[in-house]
């Protein structure tokens, strides 16, 4: 919208604008995907400057503590926001810039370049060591032109009109902020860089890597929901490093900050390195579930790294429990009359391929015969994988396989338990059907070969 092209891209100085507006902006860009999307949340993931500008927009407040820049600040997710990632950001600031305040310097007065610097050189009338202040605080005048030493083209940080507010930081008081903090509904990773050595700074090329992430007593902050995580790339070549990206959006192992899968929908989805190269990936989802139906979880992609999956009640107690040779696989669970949601856990191992081999996931609901959910929790389910007739458990007696138009394709009794059958099987949809005990189980399967 005004962004296309050489002649219509109205946004060429946007990169120059204060932060306080680019957060405002921000909430304009959200606002806008929300509705054309449909979505209910977003994830933002901000580069250098950027990811100020996302701190801007989820921590300014005014002076009765109501976010100015939240979609709804009167809700507790009001920020629309499901996870926060920023690459390379100069949380603590950055001086790597030309400064406008050192003598015979008359460029890099912009705003931002205001905005982002940690200290300042040349100033007189600031009360105290002067420190950047939109970041830590302090008074805008503090930085206004002294005689002949011209610096910033403005100092009204909070662009309100006036150059002689004091200003809170969004690094006020301490790098967790009391004043107006990070919200606690959002998980957070702070991705980090050290590409080499330059001026004596470790860091990206830009932002001295202990600039780079937020943290308390050497932990990342928030405390508890925000994490890092370290890679090696110049600081413009960030945007780029895809692999660490896709680490960094990994679905959280975390009922709280889990995501919605809706009914009949395919998602794609990764198994990714853990911190500390820890290789097991676990992701929860969780979908809303409507008493009288039994819902069916798909996964494909056998080089994926998933090998199973865990289902869980609305209060977070583990109902339903499987494991995988190889996927396509699926899983069929019946959730009891108080549930309104259930969680999905996707569990899976990854190496150096799953990065490169997503998993599919999708969800799709059948209504119920007369059963009750702990029965249909038992029952069997069937998949096909690699010439193989795969079962959810144990299996014995009389087996038949049909085809959708009930002709008998295969029969046979199966007189010591197992979990696999080999069997080779043309492309199609398949009813199976087991007598054990008197008892007759059946489920449907598909045939897929890619």
């Amino acid at each position: 919208r005004g962004a296309a092209g050489f002649f219509n891209d109205y946004f060429d100085y946007s990169n120059q604008a204060a932060i306080f507006k680019q957060g405002y902006a921000l909430k304009q860009m959200i606002n806008e995907v929300l509705d054309f999307t449909g979505a209910k949340k977003v994830v933002l993931v901000g580069h250098s400057m950027g990811g100020l500008a996302i701190r801007e927009y989820l921590q300014r407040t005014n002076d009765l503590q109501v976010h100015t820049n939240w979609i709804n600040p009167y809700e507790e997710v009001g920020h629309k926001v499901a996870k926060v990632i920023t690459l390379g950001t100069p949380h603590l600031g950055s001086n790597a810039g030309f400064d406008p305040t050192k003598a015979n310097i008359i460029s890099e007065k912009s705003e931002a370049m205001r905005d982002l610097k940690w200290s300042y050189d040349n100033f007189t009338e600031c009360n105290s060591e002067p420190v950047g202040i939109y970041l830590f605080g302090g008074n805008e005048h503090c930085i206004a032109s002294i005689e002949n030493n011209e610096t910033f083209f403005n100092v009204d940080i909070n662009c309100n009109g006036s150059s002689n507010d004091n200003i809170i930081g969004i690094n006020f008081f301490s790098y967790d902020n009391p004043i107006m903090p990070l919200p606690t509904n959002i998980p957070y990773v702070w991705v980090t860089s050290i590409w080499g050595i330059w001026n004596g700074i470790i860091g990206d090329g830009a932002v001295d890597i202990e600039r780079q992430w937020l943290r308390i007593n050497n932990t990342p902050a928030p405390v508890g929901i925000a994490d890092t995580l370290l890679t090696d790339v110049f600081h413009t070549s960030e945007p780029e490093d895809f692999p660490t990206i896709i680490r960094a959006l990994d679905i959280p192992e975390n009922f709280d900050f889990s995501y919605e899968l809706e009914l009949d929908k395919e998602y794609i989805e990764f198994i990714t390195m853990q911190p500390f190269m820890y290789n097991i990936d676990k992701d929860i989802f969780y979908i809303k579930t409507t008493p009288g139906f039994s819902y069916t979880v798909m996964l494909d992609n056998e080089y994926s790294g998933v090998n199973e999956v865990e289902i869980y009640n609305s209060n977070r107690v583990l109902i339903l429990s499987e494991n995988f040779y190889s996927l396509p696989a699926q899983v069929t669970f019946v959730p009891s009359q108080q549930d309104t949601i259930c969680y999905i856990k996707v569990i899976g191992h990854a190496n150096s391929t799953t990065l490169a081999n997503p998993y599919f996931i999708s969800v799709s609901a059948d209504l119920l015969t007369d059963i009750s959910s702990e029965e249909a929790n038992k029952k069997l389910n069937v998949y096909y994988s690699g010439n193989k007739l795969n079962f959810s458990r144990q299996i014995n007696g009389k087996i038949e396989i049909y085809s959708m138009d009930g002709k008998l394709i295969y029969s046979k009794n199966i007189y010591n338990p197992t979990k696999a059958l080999d069997l080779y099987l043309n492309d199609g949809m398949y009813v199976f059907k087991n007598i054990e005990n008197d008892r007759l189980l059946t489920d449907k399967f598909t045939v897929i070969r890619r």
